[in-house]
């Protein structure tokens, strides 16, 4: 497919595969679920594979060449320059136990750079897209981030599996406490991302993360006018395994925080 026909496609094409994982999401979500894997570290159900085996079946058919990277199955494979990364279900653990607050979340990157972004939260029927120097947009009304600063902002966060590396987090929790005005851990990476690029959140940052997990978040985090870097400060990468982002003007707070902590 020529470039200037993927431009004018991708978008739609994205919205398809949201509405489709929705259609699934729903339609389980008030019924007993079957857990496939479960440990310590993490929990896979039969929902996460469902949805992936569906849009992992639009891409294959889609005229619109492309490699799949998502959580389940690490998806397709092809020579071109353009990779969906794709969450079927953020935030597992909370539709398991029926708390509505999960989304499925739709990146494409193009030679290392994510062009497009889409979060879709069925519960509460929010979708939010960014396409790279466009801007982002919350069911189709242009969102920007926040203006608050350090001691007033609301921050999220996730806490990693591994005990050592939640003892650290721990800490740096401890002193983000008595800098910023709260924090918060809904159990969502995209979208507490999604609600910073919405004004909702004013900073969120993560240690050990999946690219599945953030590309399309940081996409819209930055299209909303925020800031993502690594937890360094240096220029994030979708296969980066943490992120801070921010309305910006808390960003070199979060940064100081996270610096003295490590």
């Amino acid at each position: 497919m020529k470039s200037k026909d993927l431009l004018m496609d991708f978008k739609e094409f994205a919205l398809e595969m949201a509405e489709e994982a929705e259609k699934i999401l729903i339609k389980y979500y008030d019924k007993e679920k079957k857990v496939l894997f479960s440990d310590e570290n993490d929990i896979k159900i039969e929902q996460d594979v469902l949805v992936e085996e569906k849009l992992k079946e639009m891409i294959k058919n889609s005229e619109i060449e492309a490699s799949m990277l998502s959580e389940e199955t690490y998806g397709i494979k092809s020579e071109s320059d353009l990779t969906w990364i794709i969450d079927p279900l953020d935030g597992t653990v909370n539709y398991y136990h029926g708390i509505p607050h999960f989304c499925t979340s739709i990146a494409l990157e193009k030679k290392g750079e994510i062009i497009f972004g889409l979060v879709n939260d069925p519960m509460r029927r929010e979708i939010f897209i960014a396409e790279k120097g466009k801007g982002a947009f919350l069911n189709g009304r242009q969102i920007s981030v926040s203006k608050r600063e350090m001691k007033d902002a609301i921050i999220t966060l996730g806490l990693p599996w591994e005990e050592e590396k939640r003892r650290d987090k721990l800490k740096m929790m401890e002193k983000i406490v008595f800098s910023a005005k709260s924090l918060r851990m809904f159990g969502s990476c995209a979208l507490g991302l999604s609600y910073v690029s919405a004004g909702r959140f004013d900073g969120s940052f993560v240690l050990k993360i999946n690219s599945w997990d953030f590309a399309a978040g940081a996409l819209l985090v930055e299209e909303a006018g925020g800031k993502v870097t690594d937890i360094t400060g240096k220029k994030w990468s979708p296969y980066n395994d943490n992120f801070i982002a921010t309305n910006s003007l808390i960003h070199e707070n979060i940064l100081k925080i996270i610096g003295d902590g490590r």
